[in-house]
């Protein structure tokens, strides 16, 4: 189920929500906390006195942010209610452009990706904003093995990989990284055929982005009826939620 699709009121009768471990992907609401964080998944649990949504507010596709006249429009819609404007805050992604990526011949395009059809190696370059540690995450279907590298340095060989499916491909767990600011180039390799399990099986590459280590799995902000418009529209939100506490 796609969280951004389901509207006002229709997960209330569950206390508890389990979803992928996908930084691009939409959490869900407010009235849900985290309670529990594994490699592949997380839980998040609603508590008796969290905040419910009591009118419809606002939800993003694809990573879009809230255009700023709909911030302030809930906003002041909130106020006239006397409710909150809760907004889910947009995390800091950095998007590997795989459709420019350099590629063997022979491998097809899926979507933004590649079907990884045969050995050979996939070069994309991508650019940081500042230094430090940052994740790695990787979309798609990776039965076959792959070794990743960030500018000639191995960083992992995963394989065995078959979660999502083609319409909703699956989010690997992240791989830690240190890298400077500036640009950088990813590297993944399908290497060559083998008999061990598995080696023949599918490598379809749907997606690449990269997150600061340490990015909470939701952060929310409650929207100031008093702030200034340029106040309210200097960060990017995901969702905005009109609740009461």
């Amino acid at each position: 189920m796609r969280l951004e699709l389901v509207r006002p009121g229709l997960l209330d009768p569950y206390r508890l929500i389990v979803t992928r471990r996908d930084p691009g992907a939409m959490p869900p609401p407010g009235e849900y906390a985290l309670a529990w964080r594994g490699r592949y998944y997380e839980v998040f649990s609603r508590s008796a006195d969290a905040p419910r949504e009591v009118a419809p507010g606002w939800a993003g596709l694809a990573l879009r942010p809230a255009p700023c006249a709909r911030v302030k429009q809930l906003v002041r819609r909130a106020a006239r209610i006397h409710a909150e404007a809760l907004a889910t805050l947009l995390p800091a992604i950095v998007r590997v452009p795989l459709a420019r990526a350099g590629h063997p011949s022979g491998w097809g395009r899926v979507r933004s990706g590649w079907a990884m059809q045969h050995p050979g190696t996939l070069g994309a370059r991508f650019t940081l904003p500042g230094a430090g540690r940052w994740e790695l995450w990787l979309q798609g279907q990776l039965m076959a093995p792959i070794d990743v590298a960030v500018d000639g340095r191995r960083v992992a060989s995963i394989a065995g990989q078959l979660s999502g499916n083609s319409l909703v491909p699956g989010t690997l767990p992240p791989l830690p990284l240190s890298l400077a600011a500036g640009p950088h180039r990813l590297t993944l390799t399908r290497t060559g055929f083998s008999l061990a399990p598995g080696n023949g099986g599918a490598a379809v590459l749907a997606g690449a982005l990269l997150t600061p280590a340490g990015t909470p799995a939701r952060a929310l902000r409650v929207l100031p009826v008093e702030a200034a418009p340029s106040t309210l529209c200097r960060r990017r939100y995901r969702r905005i939620e009109l609740v009461r506490r």
